[in-house]
């Protein structure tokens, strides 16, 4: 009996607290809610926003520079900037590298278009302390122009950059005549044995006031030098090698 009374009252404590307990009032709780997403919204209203670097690119750079005349520049009729005097980059150049970095850095400010798949820029024997860069289009030397020269002084500054970038060119580059015959034309005029040096390039030049590209042989015999019209036909003796 006295077991049944413990239980009887441990079940009556239980039933007693269940009916004493309020629930939470539906209003109350969303009130709360409320309340709680306001603060948030708050306190992410009136944080401070994180600053974000400035940068400025290398030809906005010179252009700064040029307002305050610390840097010079000079432009072609075309609108490509053949020479930019003065130092306006950080960046020390001591390799073939950091120079074409810097080219392709202000490639747009200086007029010309490295992206474009018929054109590049390769570099040639460095020159004391001038690293130069030749044009080329469809893998052909341009020869009269088309080069790019970065000028630096001894710490590897920059002191200048000369452009004769050839701007919107295009041509056939395929030879009406070929090497071959024009071994074989050599040979006969001029009763030379052709080496096998030789190259077909693009030559810049001017006639009348005209600008002229050409599709030129450049051949070489044990003691001269011709270049030769792949074109027309037309022979020239350049040189002759006196050993």
């Amino acid at each position: 009996m006295k077991r049944f009374l413990f239980i009887f009252a441990i079940v009556l404590s239980l039933f007693l607290c269940a009916c004493t307990t309020e629930p939470v009032p539906a209003d109350e709780t969303a009130s709360t809610t409320e309340a709680v997403t306001e603060t948030l919204a708050t306190e992410a209203a009136t944080a401070p926003e994180e600053t974000q670097p400035v940068t400025t690119t290398a030809s906005e750079r010179i252009n700064e520079l040029v307002e305050s005349g610390e840097v010079e520049i000079s432009q072609r009729d075309d609108g490509v900037v053949r020479h930019i005097k003065g130092n306006f980059i950080d960046t020390l150049v001591e390799t073939h590298e950091d120079a074409y970095a810097v080219i392709e850095s202000i490639e747009d400010f200086l007029g010309i278009d490295l992206d474009n798949p018929d054109m590049e820029l390769k570099p040639i024997e460095q020159l004391n302390n001038i690293f130069m860069f030749d044009q080329y289009y469809k893998g052909l030397r341009i020869n009269g122009g088309g080069r790019v020269s970065v000028l630096i002084n001894e710490s590897g500054e920059i002191i200048e950059i000369v452009n004769t970038w050839h701007l919107n060119f295009q041509m056939d580059i395929t030879p009406n005549i070929s090497l071959e015959e024009v071994k074989e034309a050599i040979s006969i005029e001029y009763n030379l044995d052709v080496t096998e040096v030789s190259e077909l390039y693009i030559r810049s030049t001017t006639r009348d006031e005209t600008q002229v590209f050409e599709l030129m042989w450049d051949i070489y015999t044990v003691h001269d030098r011709f270049k030769v019209n792949a074109n027309t036909g037309e022979i020239q003796l350049i040189s002759v090698f006196v050993f």
